[in-house]
């Protein structure tokens, strides 16, 4: 299908029969969204009546009309109520099903508030291929999830998925052309962009957009966190226990790769539900983290009930500096361990693993 064809026009049809303002919108560079004759969504995905989609894929798109209030959208897909668990701004919209889309027809349906409060009602319908070798997408983090990022600073966006793919990162920013970023693969299906951040180049709210092709299939997913730039030089926060890890001994000049955690230390009590672990490693390395609950009995003789939270690459940004978020499943009882293990990899070099064993707390 040629690029032209990509961005597919949805007419959106008003309570009142209302949505005939012209309206201009920007697609992603090279693509732009032809001037609306009636309200309409830009850049969806999957494209409307696509066939042979991935059951992985998720669904997204952009709002042409100006000033849409994220609290007025609703989507639904295939007759199910999904926004709680979409990602929402006046500009964008995107929902990553929890499991794979049944095989043939589904339909999307967004409602949003438009241009004087009327309702616009956006849908399509498209066709998931049986399931096969698909290519996937498994998360997708970066490093403006804690704090702005301002001049001088360096954005960095992580894809976790299926190795061996092309991958393109979208930085979506509200009213803006979509600005790409080429992603290389560093390791097996862990991709990484960077962008430097320049100065006047302030916005809140924006959406990262990661995309993964691989001979015909394609799937893009968003980051669940907004990024924000600001006009003020900002730094990679020192974290309150630790700093840098040490250099290498045989060679001072060189950060050590073993990774270091700053955030937490053996022992440490658990009082959340869920947790982020954060540490130092050296800067660009690929961290390789195991995170696994287990519930001691008979004074931890033996264990029960263990699973796997977390078993995933991340990249340290150009401080050395890593993040993963650990997730909370199920009901953890009070005394269940947290087994923290990870690898630092740079290269063909791998270092001496890490280790905390962490304790949830009542």
């Amino acid at each position: 299908m040629s690029r032209t064809k990509q961005v597919q026009r949805i007419v959106v049809t008003g309570v009142l029969g209302l949505g005939l303002l012209g309206l201009g919108a920007t697609g992603l560079p090279g693509i732009p969204l032809p001037v609306a004759v009636a309200q309409q969504v830009g850049d969806p995905n999957p494209e409307p009546d696509s066939r042979q989609v991935s059951p992985d894929t998720s669904i997204s798109g952009v709002f042409s009309e100006a000033q849409v209030n994220p609290n007025s959208v609703r989507i639904v897909v295939n007759d199910r109520d999904v926004t709680r668990q979409s990602t929402i701004t006046r500009t964008f919209f995107s929902y990553r099903p929890p499991s794979p889309l049944p095989t043939g027809r589904n339909t999307v349906r967004v409602t949003y508030a438009g241009a004087g409060g009327a309702t616009r009602t956006v849908q399509w319908s498209f066709r998931v291929q049986p399931a096969q070798a698909q290519v996937k997408i498994n998360s997708i983090t970066h490093n403006a999830d804690s704090q702005p990022l301002g001049p001088g600073s360096t954005f960095l966006a992580t894809i976790n998925g299926t190795p061996r793919s092309q991958a393109t990162v979208w930085l979506v920013r509200e009213g803006r052309t979509p600005e790409a970023l080429s992603a290389q693969e560093v390791s097996p299906g862990v991709y990484v962009a960077t962008l430097a951040v320049r100065s006047g180049d302030v916005f809140r709210n924006g959406v990262v957009v990661g995309r993964l092709q691989r001979n015909d299939q394609l799937v893009n997913g968003a980051a669940s966190q907004p990024v924000e730039f600001v006009n003020t030089a900002t730094n990679t926060p020192v974290p309150p226990i630790g700093t840098v890890p040490p250099t290498n001994p045989t060679n001072p000049g060189v950060v050590a790769l073993q990774p270091q955690f700053t955030s937490h230390r053996t022992g440490d009590e658990i009082r959340t539900r869920g947790f982020t672990l954060v540490g130092q490693t050296r800067p660009r390395a690929v961290v390789q983290i195991r995170v696994t609950s287990q519930v001691p009995v008979f004074g931890g003789v033996i264990t029960v009930a263990p699973q796997t939270l977390v078993n995933q690459d991340v990249v340290a940004d150009g401080n050395g500096r890593f993040e993963i978020a650990v997730p909370y499943r199920g009901v953890v009882p009070a005394g269940a361990e947290y087994r923290v293990r990870a690898v630092g990899r740079s290269g063909n070099e791998a270092s001496a693993p890490a280790e905390l064993v962490l304790v949830q707390g009542r």
